[in-house]
Protein backbone atom coordinates (compact mmCIF):
# COMPACT_ATOMS: atom_id res chain seq x y z
CA UNK A 1 0.00 0.00 0.00
CA UNK A 2 3.33 3.76 0.07
CA UNK A 3 4.52 5.45 4.32
CA UNK A 4 0.05 8.75 1.86
CA UNK A 5 1.80 15.69 3.74
CA UNK A 6 0.98 19.18 4.43
CA UNK A 7 4.17 22.33 5.45
CA UNK A 8 3.05 24.43 8.22
CA UNK A 9 0.32 26.61 6.34
CA UNK A 10 0.15 24.00 3.35
CA UNK A 11 -1.20 20.24 3.33
CA UNK A 12 1.52 18.19 2.05
CA UNK A 13 0.72 14.74 0.88
CA UNK A 14 3.31 12.39 -0.81
CA UNK A 15 3.91 12.00 -4.68
CA UNK A 16 2.85 8.63 -5.94
CA UNK A 17 5.01 6.57 -8.26
CA UNK A 18 5.60 6.34 -11.30
CA UNK A 19 3.63 3.63 -12.31
CA UNK A 20 0.02 2.53 -11.25
CA UNK A 21 0.25 4.10 -7.22
CA UNK A 22 0.37 1.67 -4.35
CA UNK A 23 -1.01 2.40 -0.95
CA UNK A 24 2.18 4.12 -0.26
CA UNK A 25 4.12 5.36 2.57
CA UNK A 26 2.96 8.63 1.82
CA UNK A 27 2.06 11.87 3.77
CA UNK A 28 -0.37 14.79 3.67
CA UNK A 29 0.31 17.54 5.82
CA UNK A 30 -1.94 20.12 7.40
CA UNK A 31 0.70 22.85 8.17
CA UNK A 32 1.86 26.79 7.07
CA UNK A 33 4.10 27.55 3.94
CA UNK A 34 4.18 31.47 2.84
CA UNK A 35 1.75 30.87 0.07
CA UNK A 36 -1.87 29.77 0.04
CA UNK A 37 -1.51 26.52 -1.33
CA UNK A 38 -1.50 22.97 0.43
CA UNK A 39 1.10 21.33 -1.31
CA UNK A 40 1.20 17.36 -1.60
CA UNK A 41 4.21 15.20 -1.41
CA UNK A 42 3.90 11.16 -1.15
CA UNK A 43 5.05 8.56 1.39
CA UNK A 44 8.17 10.57 4.37
CA UNK A 45 10.11 13.66 4.18
CA UNK A 46 13.46 13.99 4.44
CA UNK A 47 12.21 16.66 7.91
CA UNK A 48 10.63 13.08 9.45
CA UNK A 49 12.45 10.90 12.41
CA UNK A 50 12.23 7.77 12.13
CA UNK A 51 9.88 5.95 14.38
CA UNK A 52 11.98 4.27 15.77
CA UNK A 53 16.48 3.18 16.14
CA UNK A 54 15.66 -0.30 17.30
CA UNK A 55 15.40 -3.02 15.60
CA UNK A 56 11.78 -3.79 14.53
CA UNK A 57 9.81 -6.39 17.02
CA UNK A 58 9.55 -9.98 15.71
CA UNK A 59 6.67 -10.62 12.49
CA UNK A 60 3.22 -10.89 14.30
CA UNK A 61 1.32 -13.55 11.88
CA UNK A 62 -1.77 -12.12 13.25
CA UNK A 63 -1.19 -8.62 11.77
CA UNK A 64 -3.55 -7.73 8.95
CA UNK A 65 -2.65 -7.12 5.34
CA UNK A 66 -4.34 -3.80 5.62
CA UNK A 67 -1.91 -2.46 8.53
CA UNK A 68 0.98 -2.42 6.15
CA UNK A 69 2.30 0.11 3.29
CA UNK A 70 4.56 0.34 0.57
CA UNK A 71 7.52 1.53 0.68
CA UNK A 72 9.30 0.26 -2.80
CA UNK A 73 8.51 -2.06 -5.30
CA UNK A 74 10.59 -4.72 -7.23
CA UNK A 75 11.66 -3.97 -10.44
CA UNK A 76 14.00 -6.74 -11.35
CA UNK A 77 17.27 -8.80 -9.85
CA UNK A 78 20.40 -6.92 -9.69
CA UNK A 79 23.45 -8.76 -10.10
CA UNK A 80 23.91 -12.37 -9.35
CA UNK A 81 23.96 -12.33 -5.95
CA UNK A 82 20.00 -12.31 -4.89
CA UNK A 83 20.00 -8.50 -4.56
CA UNK A 84 16.54 -6.80 -5.85
CA UNK A 85 16.21 -3.06 -7.82
CA UNK A 86 13.58 -1.56 -6.61
CA UNK A 87 11.79 1.68 -7.62
CA UNK A 88 11.22 4.11 -4.32
CA UNK A 89 7.75 4.60 -3.22
CA UNK A 90 8.43 6.20 -0.25
CA UNK A 91 8.82 9.75 0.41
CA UNK A 92 11.35 9.17 2.97
CA UNK A 93 14.31 6.55 1.27
CA UNK A 94 16.57 7.23 4.07
CA UNK A 95 14.42 4.69 5.83
CA UNK A 96 16.47 2.41 4.10
CA UNK A 97 19.59 2.72 6.04
CA UNK A 98 17.97 2.06 9.36
CA UNK A 99 15.40 -0.85 8.60
CA UNK A 100 15.82 -4.22 9.40
CA UNK A 101 13.22 -6.01 7.92
CA UNK A 102 10.85 -5.58 5.06
CA UNK A 103 7.56 -7.61 3.92
CA UNK A 104 6.88 -8.64 0.54
CA UNK A 105 3.90 -9.38 -1.11
CA UNK A 106 2.26 -10.36 -4.98
CA UNK A 107 0.78 -7.62 -6.37
CA UNK A 108 -3.18 -7.94 -7.62
CA UNK A 109 -1.84 -8.05 -11.20
CA UNK A 110 1.44 -7.60 -13.03
CA UNK A 111 2.76 -4.02 -13.13
CA UNK A 112 -0.08 -3.24 -10.16
CA UNK A 113 0.18 -1.16 -7.33
CA UNK A 114 -2.14 -2.67 -5.09
CA UNK A 115 -1.60 -6.10 -3.12
CA UNK A 116 -2.87 -9.13 -4.22
CA UNK A 117 -6.33 -9.65 -1.51
CA UNK A 118 -6.04 -11.60 0.92
CA UNK A 119 -1.99 -11.86 0.32
CA UNK A 120 -0.25 -12.01 3.67
CA UNK A 121 3.03 -9.75 4.09
CA UNK A 122 5.74 -12.27 4.14
CA UNK A 123 8.88 -11.06 6.77
CA UNK A 124 11.92 -11.04 4.63
CA UNK A 125 15.68 -9.80 6.97
CA UNK A 126 17.55 -6.87 5.44
CA UNK A 127 21.32 -7.81 5.03
CA UNK A 128 22.00 -4.37 3.16
CA UNK A 129 20.53 -1.60 1.14
CA UNK A 130 21.62 1.27 -0.47
CA UNK A 131 20.53 3.94 -2.35
CA UNK A 132 21.57 4.39 -6.13
CA UNK A 133 20.75 6.56 -9.38
CA UNK A 134 19.72 4.75 -12.35
CA UNK A 135 18.81 6.52 -15.67
CA UNK A 136 18.02 9.87 -13.50
CA UNK A 137 15.86 8.18 -11.26
CA UNK A 138 16.94 6.86 -7.75
CA UNK A 139 16.64 2.78 -7.15
CA UNK A 140 17.12 1.05 -4.02
CA UNK A 141 19.43 -2.08 -3.91
CA UNK A 142 18.39 -4.49 -1.26
CA UNK A 143 19.85 -7.57 -0.63
CA UNK A 144 17.77 -10.04 1.72
CA UNK A 145 19.05 -12.92 3.55
CA UNK A 146 16.35 -15.07 2.37
CA UNK A 147 17.00 -14.39 -1.64
CA UNK A 148 20.46 -15.88 -2.38
CA UNK A 149 20.40 -16.15 -5.76
CA UNK A 150 19.48 -14.16 -8.95
CA UNK A 151 16.82 -17.09 -9.70
CA UNK A 152 15.35 -16.04 -6.34
CA UNK A 153 15.45 -12.44 -7.37
CA UNK A 154 13.82 -12.49 -10.67
CA UNK A 155 10.43 -14.25 -9.33
CA UNK A 156 10.28 -11.21 -7.08
CA UNK A 157 9.84 -8.86 -9.96
CA UNK A 158 6.99 -6.73 -9.32
CA UNK A 159 6.15 -7.79 -5.96
CA UNK A 160 5.87 -5.12 -3.30
CA UNK A 161 8.04 -3.76 -0.40
CA UNK A 162 5.84 -3.33 2.33
CA UNK A 163 6.14 -2.08 6.51
CA UNK A 164 4.10 -2.22 9.26
CA UNK A 165 2.21 1.28 9.60
CA UNK A 166 3.67 0.83 13.31
CA UNK A 167 6.79 1.39 11.64
CA UNK A 168 6.16 4.01 9.46
CA UNK A 169 8.43 7.26 10.04
CA UNK A 170 7.23 9.88 12.50
CA UNK A 171 6.01 12.98 11.14
CA UNK A 172 6.15 16.75 12.04
CA UNK A 173 3.05 18.09 14.06
CA UNK A 174 0.18 18.97 11.52
CA UNK A 175 1.17 16.05 8.48
CA UNK A 176 -0.12 13.31 8.22
CA UNK A 177 -0.10 10.03 6.25
CA UNK A 178 -2.91 9.49 3.13
CA UNK A 179 -4.44 6.65 4.88
CA UNK A 180 -4.91 9.01 7.89
CA UNK A 181 -7.07 10.89 5.39
CA UNK A 182 -8.82 8.98 3.32
CA UNK A 183 -11.84 8.00 5.08
CA UNK A 184 -12.01 11.14 7.11
CA UNK A 185 -15.73 12.34 7.94
CA UNK A 186 -15.82 15.60 6.17
CA UNK A 187 -17.75 18.82 8.17
CA UNK A 188 -18.18 22.34 7.27
CA UNK A 189 -17.70 24.71 9.64
CA UNK A 190 -20.90 25.56 10.66
CA UNK A 191 -21.56 21.86 11.19
CA UNK A 192 -22.75 20.15 8.06
CA UNK A 193 -21.53 17.22 7.41
CA UNK A 194 -21.28 16.42 3.24
CA UNK A 195 -19.40 13.35 3.28
CA UNK A 196 -15.97 11.09 3.50
CA UNK A 197 -12.88 11.62 2.06
CA UNK A 198 -12.83 8.77 -1.06
CA UNK A 199 -9.33 9.11 -2.16
CA UNK A 200 -6.33 12.13 -2.97
CA UNK A 201 -5.83 13.53 -6.93
CA UNK A 202 -3.11 15.23 -7.70
CA UNK A 203 -3.02 18.39 -9.58
CA UNK A 204 0.20 19.94 -9.82
CA UNK A 205 -1.19 23.16 -8.05
CA UNK A 206 -2.54 21.20 -5.23
CA UNK A 207 -3.67 18.57 -3.89
CA UNK A 208 -7.50 18.11 -4.33
CA UNK A 209 -10.04 15.89 -1.90
CA UNK A 210 -12.45 13.77 -3.53
CA UNK A 211 -15.60 13.67 -0.60
CA UNK A 212 -18.01 11.91 -1.56
CA UNK A 213 -21.89 12.05 -0.09
CA UNK A 214 -25.57 12.14 -0.17
CA UNK A 215 -25.33 14.77 -1.85
CA UNK A 216 -22.99 13.56 -4.39
CA UNK A 217 -19.41 14.12 -4.93
CA UNK A 218 -17.37 17.01 -4.47
CA UNK A 219 -13.58 17.98 -5.02
CA UNK A 220 -12.42 19.86 -2.23
CA UNK A 221 -8.70 21.52 -2.75
CA UNK A 222 -5.84 20.85 -0.05
CA UNK A 223 -5.15 24.52 0.58
CA UNK A 224 -5.69 26.32 3.81
CA UNK A 225 -8.38 28.66 3.05
CA UNK A 226 -10.47 25.74 2.42
CA UNK A 227 -9.47 23.16 4.41
CA UNK A 228 -8.92 24.59 8.53
CA UNK A 229 -8.28 21.22 10.42
CA UNK A 230 -7.70 17.48 9.68
CA UNK A 231 -8.19 15.83 12.73
CA UNK A 232 -7.63 11.98 12.63
CA UNK A 233 -7.71 11.12 16.10
CA UNK A 234 -11.41 12.74 16.02
CA UNK A 235 -11.76 10.95 12.48
CA UNK A 236 -12.94 14.45 10.69
CA UNK A 237 -11.71 16.97 8.28
CA UNK A 238 -13.58 20.52 8.80
CA UNK A 239 -13.57 22.28 5.85
CA UNK A 240 -14.71 26.01 4.46
CA UNK A 241 -16.36 26.08 1.39
CA UNK A 242 -16.48 28.94 -0.90
CA UNK A 243 -19.34 29.53 -3.41
CA UNK A 244 -19.62 27.21 -5.96
CA UNK A 245 -18.24 24.28 -4.19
Amino acid sequence: MAEAGARSSRLLIRRRPRKAPPTPESAATAGAAPDSSVASVPPEANDAIPASDAAPPPADADESPDAFLVVARVLRAHGTEGELSCEIVTEFPERFRRTTRLFLTPPASPGHGKPLAGATPTPYAVRRARVTPHRGQSEVILSLDEVQDRDAADKLRGWLVQVPESEAWKLPRGRFYWHQIVGLRVVTVEGEEIGTVSEILETGANDVYVVKGAGGERLIPAIKQVVTEIAPERGEMIVSLIPGM
